[in-house]
């Protein structure tokens, strides 16, 4: 999921959000068998918004959590010039609403390349929404 767009997800919030998944998903704090000694912050997913536009933002981050959404489709040339490594099955992501406030996160089930127009490659992610589970509070 290499999103790129000028609506900014909101860090605070987006920190909290992420504390509050891991403990109900099974994983509390700083593992360091797992990590060494980093900041818990520092191991944050990737979050942001799919549009620009808030409205749409927050259109699509509903489909997500209602699991109408469950892929991603990126050209592969977007994952090239950021320098972004090419997602991977586990890798997890925080979908925020157009206000830049967290709503769901995501963790990757497999990830696929297709062809797409004009002899563009296409990553497409398919995920699962980790957090928060059908009727569980957030």
């Amino acid at each position: 999921m290499n999103a790129t767009h000028t609506l900014s997800p909101n860090e605070p919030e987006v920190i909290e959000f992420f504390n509050a998944a891991m403990q109900v998903v099974g994983f509390e704090g700083n593992d360091s068998a797992l990590f060494g000694q980093q900041a818990w912050d520092s191991l944050l997913p990737p979050a942001f918004q799919f549009s620009d536009n808030r409205q749409e933002a927050t259109r699509v981050a509903q489909q997500v959590l209602t699991g109408e959404k469950t892929t991603f489709e990126t050209p592969e040339a977007d994952f090239v010039e950021s320098g972004s490594a090419l997602p991977v099955a586990g890798d997890m992501s925080i979908i925020c609403d157009g206000n830049g406030n967290p709503v769901a996160l995501v963790q990757d089930t497999s990830v696929e390349r297709r062809p797409g127009r004009a002899g563009e490659t296409l990553v497409i992610e398919h995920y699962d929404c980790i957090y928060p589970q059908p009727g569980q509070d957030i």
